[in-house]
């Protein structure tokens, strides 16, 4: 992409500089093969703070529930083939998503640790729709931090869990 830029002067300017035209060179990066996501943390100042997350992201689901054996027995001692015997009760899906940051300089390691000490995190997802801000939690408890000199590329990978159940049961 190249952008142009024309400065117009007319003889009536104080000083007559002539047309001049700047040509800007634009180089577009298509580095992303996953969908990016955006992690917004309030920081050590109290201010929203975006993280970009662009590359490998996991997304997992943990059900808990409870069971118990159900009589499937009828008024008249008969019974269906097709009713539960074992029946599921309290059921509560908690959905998570792993995510891995690009290559960083080790300078990122300040935000990292600012964003693993939030308080509020949310993940910015793009849908058909437009955007969809979702509040988060960082799961991974600890991080060892990268630099350049030890690790030679920094990348981290970080957890984070859904603040909200996967089925709506807000009490």
């Amino acid at each position: 992409m190249i952008v142009e830029t024309t400065a117009n002067h007319s003889i009536n300017d104080v000083a007559f500089i002539p047309s001049k035209t700047d040509v800007i060179n634009v180089e577009t990066l298509q580095e992303c093969k996953y969908e990016p996501k955006k992690v917004t943390f309030i920081n050590k100042f109290g201010v929203l703070q975006d993280m970009m997350f662009f590359k490998k992201s996991v997304e997992k689901m943990n059900v808990n529930k409870e069971s118990y054996k159900s009589n499937i027995l009828n008024s008249s001692n008969g019974y269906s083939r097709s009713n539960h015997v074992y029946r599921d009760f309290n059921v509560v899906g908690k959905e998570s998503v792993t995510l891995s940051s690009g290559f960083l300089s080790e300078e990122y390691n300040e935000v990292f640790k600012q964003m693993m000490l939030s308080e509020k995190v949310w993940v910015t997802n793009i849908t058909d729709n437009g955007e969809q801000v979702l509040p988060i939690n960082v799961k991974t408890g600890d991080i060892t931090y990268k630099t350049s000199l030890n690790d030679k590329l920094v990348q981290y990978t970080i957890e984070f869990d859904n603040s909200f159940n996967a089925i709506n049961d807000i009490r």
